[in-house]
């Protein structure tokens, strides 16, 4: 069961912790793990090997407490083998943050993630023009999230006495390697862990992150920042960014970007005319929720908009907020066609004179947010001048949108401008 490298410990004594943010489904009798290489399925055990391993533990220790007195060898060969999956699959990664071998398959320290980002020039030189701006000689900077370590380089240049580069994933090791090559191995200190179970010798004075996704928060950027202010920053810390603002757009989507996702009813017909069997059942099947599809700049520019961008959320990111959205907006529509979607994009103030947005017509092709768009449950076919309503939330860890007739007497929205408890 050992498959480290000859200075680390044997894999069954070493101490292996949950990954937070894991995305996870449940199926009857199925787990279902998605991992950036697909999806790898697991029995029921997989939860209870999940669940023990939210602190740090070895699988040896798993193996002998999680095997129940009543199964046999052959439940034991599946215990072993699932945690094994786990493990390949980046769901369990060392709890030491001193080892550097990464799990087999880890979302945050995959090239191709970490090559999007450093070829979306926009979005790199605003970051670098805000910590120009704002970090001051002799500041004590932590950046949550260090990926390539290239904003704790430019903290460094910047003056910063200290950088904490904090990064948990298999790129941390490449990180440590481009402070020593540019010069600031004395000043940046790699801290190899998940920000939230990390300890620093000493407050910073600012903070840097971008741990911001499609959808916003869903990296997790709310509960980040509320555990770093509480362990890890003076009173008067400045942060990068400072503010965010989500808009949403309703818009119609092209078919062939909505049937990959759903049955359609003109989809459900060529099937019952390609293979002679009835599919309308199939209709049925669809979520009542709407469906979040990832899309590059380039394809969601090209969507007809239906209304004006709606500001659904208004986070000041120095003071506490949360990743909760519950808005309702009343709105004219300022098009015509089948309205079946709602486009999400965000702008950032980075420092006072630094900002930066998503907006479809305003990021090159190089964006490497790309945009999220909401498929509606039920489309409406709309008129210019219709007065709709629109519901976007963000209740239970994931966005949604509704859009319906309006009801309500003209000029009643109910808009979260901000997230803060």
């Amino acid at each position: 069961m050992s498959s480290t490298g000859p200075n680390e410990p044997p894999l069954a004594v070493q101490e292996l912790i949950r990954a937070p943010f894991l995305s996870l489904r449940l199926e009857t009798g199925t787990v279902v793990l998605m991992t950036p290489e697909g999806k790898v399925r697991m029995g029921e055990v997989a939860l209870r090997i999940l669940d023990f391993f939210s602190t740090p533990q070895t699988i040896a220790k798993a193996l002998s407490e999680l095997q129940r007195q009543d199964e046999g060898r052959a439940q034991w060969m599946r215990l072993s083998e699932t945690i094994l999956w786990l493990q390949r699959a980046g769901a369990l990664i060392p709890a030491n943050p001193g080892v550097d071998r990464p799990p087999l398959v880890e979302v945050f320290g995959g090239a191709s993630l970490h090559i999007s980002m450093l070829n979306d020039k926009r979005r790199v030189s605003a970051y670098l023009a805000a910590i120009a701006e704002t970090v001051k000689p002799g500041d004590v900077v932590v950046d949550l999230g260090t990926g390539t370590g290239i904003l704790a380089l430019a903290a460094a240049r910047a003056g910063a006495r200290t950088v904490y580069a904090i990064e948990s994933s298999a790129i941390a090791a490449t990180a440590r390697a481009m402070f020593e090559q540019n010069g600031f191995g004395d000043r940046i200190h790699l801290v190899r862990g998940w920000s939230t179970e990390v300890q620093l010798p000493e407050r910073a004075n600012v903070l840097v992150t971008e741990t911001i996704g499609h959808d916003p928060f869903d990296e997790g950027i709310a509960e980040n920042v509320a555990d770093a202010r509480e362990r890890f920053l003076t009173p008067d810390a400045r942060f990068i960014p400072q503010r965010m603002r989500v808009w949403a757009l309703p818009v119609s989507i092209p078919r062939e970007e909505e049937d990959p996702v759903r049955f359609s009813p003109e989809v459900v017909s060529r099937w019952s005319r390609d293979y002679g069997f009835d599919f309308t059942p199939l209709l049925k099947a669809n979520p009542v929720r709407p469906l979040l599809r990832k899309l590059r700049t380039a394809i969601a520019r090209d969507f007809p908009a239906l209304a004006d961008p709606m500001l659904v959320a208004d986070v000041d990111i120095t003071k506490p907020f949360t990743s909760t959205i519950d808005s309702r907006v009343d709105f004219p529509a300022t098009g015509s066609g089948r309205l079946n979607g709602v486009l999400i994009h965000f702008d950032l103030t980075l420092s006072p004179g630094v900002s930066f947005t998503t907006e479809r017509h305003s990021a090159e092709d190089t964006n490497s947010w790309g945009h999220i768009v909401l498929i509606l449950a039920d489309h409406l076919d709309v008129k210019s001048g219709d007065r709709l309503s629109l519901r976007i939330d963000r209740l239970h860890g994931r966005l949604h949108a509704a859009v319906s007739r309006a009801t309500r007497p003209a000029g009643m929205n109910d808009v979260a401008l901000h997230s803060a408890p």
